[in-house]
Parts: structure tokens; sequence; C-alpha cells
């Protein structure tokens, strides 16, 4: 924070041309900074809680209306005790609890402004410095602190989740030495990829861990050129950027051409993310590690017009929920609600449920609680699928949800019943003759890992690290560059749905 005593965070800006930014290679110098024109900023000088006139806290373990688990599977509860929330010494502090029970607590901030959004022709960056909590290793299982966006529509819409965009500007799991940028928009499945969104695969902290110090995370938004631009940065330095045309114009309109975005600080415990990467929390993991906020900051630079500067509180009651493109809309009323949700089908990759219901009547399908399509007719295909993965499904209609059906791949049908026909048949087809294998390391450098494994040479492979894909490959060998030594990289390969397990390398 900029307060007292303690030292400026110098960030290097990228260079300006006479219309508006231009682009860098991440390391570049800069030859002149851009005149902002700061909109927010909370330095956290008070005590106590958060400041009611700039912040929000949500409680309990969803939205109202919202999927359960705020459509995440995390496990704690959000509170508003100063035990897992407060201001003080000039910064903010987020601290997650367990209590004698092994129930989980922790906090939620989120900004009242909802309106953060460049000007046309401008550039927005949100910044923040912030350190992660400082537990690493078995102690950290389940630790899952961010520093994000979300869009407004979300306010009066609780299911209008990911068209409507979200930036993790900060995101970080099981006390590991990466920050992730992440874009989520679209539909699940869709052009963004989701539910893993359009992300950089984790980019380290250097000279210190994510964990043992502060860093600056920060995120532009940039509107200057032909085509918008998101840049992610840690301390300065670019690790991560998505052009608009990366996806199709409708996606990007309805991540961009709402209000805005409001800005979340929190530390979740347990789900999604934390389970692709070794689960947890166990009787391991060391409650009572705060992540730290110093400061954070919005500013503007350019623009044909300037955004408003005048807070935007949401209402207390939030306004009937507007449709929004990617989100599910009023099912047509039907005489039978949908019951006896089951599995129908599975393939490597993909699982199909069938229930009952009239047979042109609209339904909702979700997921963990998360609306991811509306299909005409009773029954649904979920593809892009992992092994060894439990996933729960319901089906809504005319105001009646089925009880959750858990199922993983490979789950034999539920019903003696045939699966519901459209006519056409899927072909499931057998998993590759020779599936990749028997992962191993064949060399390393001072900064990269080079990995081979079994499968055939003329395949296509997508290589993990730390469960997120970062790349595809044709042939059995790939080299990750960049690394850092004493620095534990966990790697994995996928083709056709098959997974091989996972291994642990260093440099050296």
């Amino acid at each position: 924070m900029y307060a007292g005593a303690k030292p400026l965070v110098v960030i290097v800006a990228l260079a300006i041309t006479a219309l508006g930014l231009g682009v860098l290679a991440s390391g570049s110098v800069a030859a002149a900074a851009p005149t902002w024109q700061t909109t927010f900023r909370d330095d956290f000088s008070g005590s106590g809680l958060p400041n009611t006139d700039d912040w929000q806290l949500t409680l309990g373990t969803s939205y109202p209306g919202g999927p359960a688990a705020f459509g995440t599977g995390e496990i704690e509860t959000m509170t508003n005790s100063p035990d897992n929330v407060n201001v003080r010494n000039g910064n903010l502090y987020i601290t997650p609890q367990r209590d004698a029970g092994g129930a989980w607590t922790s906090a939620r901030v989120e900004s009242n402004r909802a309106n953060f959004k460049p000007a046309a022709g401008g550039v927005m960056q949100v910044e923040s410095r912030v350190q992660m909590p400082n537990v690493t290793g078995p102690d950290a299982f389940g630790y899952w602190p961010a520093f994000w966006m979300l869009g407004s529509p979300y306010r009066a819409d609780r299911w209008s989740w990911p068209a409507i965009g979200e930036f993790d500007i900060m995101e970080n799991v099981q006390g590991l030495n990466w920050s992730y940028g992440v874009v989520h928009c679209g539909t699940w499945g869709g052009p963004c990829n989701e539910p893993e969104g359009l992300n950089n695969g984790g980019a380290p902290c250097q000279v210190t861990t994510c964990q043992a110090g502060f860093h600056t995370y920060s995120m532009e938004w940039d509107r200057t050129g032909p085509a918008d631009q998101l840049r992610w940065y840690i301390d300065g330095n670019l690790t991560h950027k998505v052009d608009q045309n990366q996806v199709p114009a409708q996606t990007w309109s309805s991540l961009a051409d709402h209000a805005g975005y409001f800005v979340i600080f929190n530390v979740a415990i347990g789900g999604a993310f934390p389970n692709k990467l070794g689960g947890g929390p166990s009787a391991a993991t060391k409650p009572g590690v705060p992540m730290v906020v110093d400061y954070v900051e919005v500013k503007y630079a350019g623009g044909q017009g300037t955004p408003t500067t005048s807070p935007s509180t949401p209402p207390s009651t939030p306004p009937p929920p507007t449709p929004v493109t990617g989100t599910p809309v009023t099912s047509t009323p039907v005489t039978s609600t949908p019951s006896n949700l089951r599995v129908t089908g599975s393939t490597s990759g993909s699982l199909t449920i069938g229930w009952d219901g009239p047979a042109t009547a609209r339904y909702d399908v979700l997921r963990s609680g998360q609306w991811i399509a509306q299909v005409t007719g009773t029954v649904f295909t979920d593809i892009g699928l992992l092994p060894n993965t439990p996933y729960l499904y319901s089906v809504s209609a005319g105001g009646v949800t089925t009880p959750v059906l858990t199922a993983t791949l490979g789950s034999a049908p539920t019903t003696a019943s045939p699966p519901p026909s459209n006519g056409t048949s899927t072909p499931t087809g057998p998993p590759p003759a020779a599936p990749p294998a028997n992962l191993r390391v064949t060399a390393t450098t001072s900064s990269t890992i080079s990995l081979a494994w079994d499968g055939p040479p003329t395949a296509d492979y997508e290589v993990l690290r730390s469960g997120i894909r970062i790349a595809t490959v044709t042939g059995a060998a790939f080299t990750d560059v960049g690394l850092f030594a004493n620095t534990p990289y966990l790697y994995s390969i996928r083709a056709n749905g098959v997974t091989t397990a996972q291994i642990t390398a260093t440099i050296g």
C-alpha cells in the first residue's frame, strides 16, 4: 500500500503511440506512459470491516437464487466475522478459518461499483498488490485465493455466467507458485473452453514466490485498436493476452456491451479447481493463513468520453432477471415435470443422460448446480469430460428440479431401457489402440524440462501442467521452457479422453 513508509511499486507501462497503446513484447521497456485517470482506489487505511461506501460482503454458501456453493463446489461459508475479514495496519486481510467440527469459514469482498469498463478508444487498468496466503505443500491443500472481476448483469441474474464475462486477474490454488490469468465467457464447452476458460496455464512469481511476498497483479482492457485486447501482468511483466477476434463476435458482445464489471477478493476452500490439482482441504490443511491486500486501483487512459466515476451501488433487491445470451430462459410450461433422471450412455469422453417428461418441452440441464444447456426433449449428451471425475447432474423445468444424479465416465446405464434417440446414433468407438502412457522426463536444463511418453507418433496430444492445458503437440515429446529452479512442475498428457498418470519434475 502507498501508506506510511511502505515503498512504492513502480509498474512498467506499455509503449504508447500517438493514437493509443501499442503492445510490446514481454519484457520490453516502455518508451512513455499513458496519462492515467484514477477512478477508484482503496489503500485500506482504516480499521474494522471494509468501508461500506465502497465494499459489500457476500455471506453464506451461495448467492440468493444462484447455484449452490457459488457454482464451483467450494465448501466454506462466507461471513462478516473479524476472524475472517478485517482491515488493519493499512491492509485488507481475508482469512479462512476451521472450527472444531471441521467446518470452514472465509470471506468474499465485492466492490459496490459494478460499472468498471473502458470508454470506446480507451484503456482500463485494474491492479492490486497482494500477498497470497503464505502456505504451501499439504498445508495449502484446498486453498483458492483470487482477485477477479464479474460482469454486472450477474447481480440481477445469478444464472448469467459465463456469458456476461469473468476476468480472473490473480487466481491460485494449493499454494503453488503460480497465478492464473483467465477470461470466462460464452457457454459451457463453447468458444471460451468453459469451464476452464481462456487461460495462460499459470505464470510464476519471480524473486519471491507468490506466497512469500507481495506482488502486483494487473489486467488491462485495451480498446484503442480495431479490436479489443485483454492483457495480464505480474509485477509489470506481461503473462497472458486474449484478443477479441479469438472468439465469435456475439460472445465478445455479451461480455463487453453491458454496464461493466465489479471487483472481488476472496479465499475459497475446496471446489473444482483444487480438486483438479490433488483435492483438499484435508486434515493437514492449515487454517488461519490470510490473503493480504495492500491496495486496489482502477484507472483509465484515453477514450471517447470519460467512464463514470460516480458510485454505482446495487439495489438491495435485484430487479427481475434479464435474459443474457448464453443463459437459460424461461421454459415453456409443461404439464408433467422432469423425473427419473438417469445415465443412458457413456463413452471415453461423454455422458448421456435421460429423464421422463414431455418430449416437446424445454429443459434446463445443470452440472454441479450450474446451468450448462437448454434442450428440447428428454436426452442430453455432455462432452469433453475427464476420467475418474464425478459429474453431478440435475434437470429443471416448470419450477421443478430433479434430484442430483452423480455419474462418471464408464457409468453403466441406470435403466434397462435403451437411451432416447433422435433418429441417429452416436458412435462410441473404442478408445485409441495405444493411448498415451509411460510419461517420463527425458532431459532438463537450467530453465527447461523435456518430456516423452508412449503413443502413436502421428497423434495429437494435450500437455497439461498442474491440470491446465498448456500446449497441443503432434508426436510423443514436448519441452517446457522458461521454468524456475526449486519449483515442482506437475505434468500429464491427454488424448482421446485418456489422461496419463501425473508426474512431478523439477529443474536439474
